[in-house]
């Protein structure tokens, strides 16, 4: 009797099925998708219409036809003249459109998180949740691996394939599970004179060094400077909690001409009116001794290396004197240039050595960092054309060459490629009332980020 049904079933599949193409509108393709845990019948149900032909039989025909095979899920193009046998054969073997989900490397928990609610065809169970719910959840989920103090970092960068009705909850435990057994690994090799405590630890240095390095090959130099000064005692912050703290220091970058400078005014005035204290300063300078210096670097010849360790030195001397106690009180810091400044007209224009700069950077001022950042990007030729039409006599820096400010302003992009949470890229080509506008309109949602009660870093930190 089950022969004479299969029988009866192939011949009618091939009269309907194989000799007979699956619907589809005419001239388009359509997409069939199979979530996982579907079984045979509720493919062939999706498949077929029910006017199309008796499904039982189909079921049937594949039933004899694939065997202990399986349909996988996936989602399936089922272009103008398709046939089911071919349909059911690419399900078998797994030949649906590929569905990925990438965590790029730098990425911030949010960012990662942002770009997962936008994947198709999954699961969305935690998009609402908090950070800590997300984090409760996964310590459960996550096999052999200790609680987890924190997410930020925790996620393995790669590329990682679903499938349809997959969770949300299922590729971020993929993904930081490999983080987790990754850093295991890692601290399973350490030296013995090793001067962190715990892997977590490892994770918070390894965020330091790839925030502070613009290309991956500086970051074994970065490191060791930062692991040796450890070794001698030397803290590189207050506290690892630190690190993504935001502050109430804003700082305006450019390469000369940019037009930075012309709207200092206009910022400070507007976090007056949002009821805070704006203490405007600038680098090189923003203290007497700072001043000083100023007028070294800019007008006195010297060497890469010296001009190098007088900026930080005027930098630490502005940092401790007006920064820390600033910050400390409440006030808001609006400061024309900072260290970013330093890798882009040093490091990238200079040509000095990142690991030079990151540790200085980490000696004089780890556990002060911008709430944001507004780089003036302008085109090197015009930024020279209004220096000599608006200033007189040049400086050591603005009498530099064309391909001077265009390594400094390669420098800039590779920060701002860096720290893209922080930095905000302001064409600087635009008239004044347009940046003034975009300007001031970012700065008023960036003081709106900023929560009431938020942690002030400054000289009293634990």
């Amino acid at each position: 009797m089950v022969s004479i049904i299969l029988g009866l079933s192939y011949a009618e599949f091939r009269f309907s099925a194989a000799y007979g193409p699956l619907p589809a509108e005419a001239g388009k393709a359509a997409e069939l998708v199979i979530e996982r845990g579907l079984g045979l019948k509720q493919v062939i149900e999706r498949a077929t219409p029910r006017a199309f032909s008796p499904r039982v039989l189909h079921w049937l025909w594949a039933k004899q036809r694939l065997g202990a095979a399986s349909v996988k899920a996936g989602v399936y193009t089922l272009e103008a003249g398709l046939k089911l046998p071919d349909l059911l054969n690419r399900m078998a073997n797994d030949q649906g459109k590929r569905l990925e989900w990438q965590v790029l490397e730098g990425q911030s928990l949010d960012q990662v998180r942002r770009a997962l609610a936008k994947m198709p065809y999954l699961r969305h169970e935690s998009t609402s949740w908090s950070s800590e719910q997300l984090q409760q959840v996964l310590d459960k989920r996550i096999k052999s691996a200790p609680a987890l103090g924190f997410l930020e970092g925790l996620l393995f960068p790669d590329t990682y394939r679903y499938v349809p009705g997959m969770s949300d909850l299922d590729l971020l435990s993929v993904a930081c599970q490999r983080q987790i057994e990754r850093l295991q690994s890692i601290w399973a090799q350490r030296p013995q004179d090793y001067p962190l405590q715990s892997a977590s630890e490892l994770l918070i240095l390894a965020s330091i060094v790839e925030k502070e390095t613009a290309h991956p090959d500086d970051r074994s130099r970065v490191a060791a400077v930062f692991l040796n000064r450890l070794r001698l005692g030397m803290r590189l912050q207050s506290d690892p909690t630190v690190i993504g703290v935001r502050q109430r220091l804003i700082t305006l970058e450019g390469i000369d001409g940019a037009g930075k400078s012309t709207h200092i005014k206009a910022m400070a005035q507007l976090l007056q009116e949002q009821g805070g204290s704006v203490l405007v300063s600038r680098e090189p300078g923003g203290s007497a001794l700072a001043e000083r210096l100023r007028e070294l670097l800019l007008h006195e010849p010297m060497g890469s290396f010296t001009e190098l360790l007088l900026i930080f030195a005027a930098r630490n001397d502005h940092v401790e004197r007006s920064i820390r106690p600033a910050l400390a009180r409440g006030q808001w810091v609006l400061c024309d240039r900072f260290t970013d400044a330093t890798w882009a007209y040093q490091g990238a224009g200079r040509g000095m050595d990142a690991a030079q700069i990151a540790w200085l950077e980490a000696s004089v001022h780890a556990d002060v960092q911008p709430l944001r950042t507004y780089w003036f990007d302008l085109d090197p030729m015009e930024a020279a054309k209004r220096r000599a039409l608006s200033r007189g006599s040049a400086d050591r820096f603005e009498s530099e060459d064309l391909r001077f400010f265009e390594r400094v302003r390669t420098g800039y992009q590779e920060r701002a490629a860096l720290r893209p949470d922080c930095f905000f890229r302001i064409d600087a080509s635009q008239n004044q009332s347009q940046i003034a506008e975009l300007l001031l309109n970012d700065l008023k949602e960036c003081i709106q980020s900023l929560p009431a009660g938020a942690p002030i870093i400054g000289s009293d930190c634990a």
